[in-house]
């Protein structure tokens, strides 16, 4: 390597294409797949809450009134 010139746009445009972009898709994957569980999290629970609610109100309904 001695005597030879470094072209700095090819190893910028290396490191973009090579590093940064790859990285930066992976971050938007995670963030994506963090949404999506937090998400799903929140239907669950809500579910879970209605359901609870649900059977609190069947519950109620069925004891008979004095």
């Amino acid at each position: 390597m001695h005597g030879e010139e470094v072209d700095e746009d090819y190893i910028l445009k290396f490191m973009d294409e090579g590093i940064c972009k790859p990285m930066e898709k992976a971050f938007e994957d995670m963030i994506q797949c963090q949404h999506v569980l937090q998400e799903t999290q929140f239907e669950r629970i809500t579910t879970e809450s209605e359901d609870e609610s649900t059977a609190t109100i069947i519950r109620t309904s069925s004891t008979p009134q004095s």
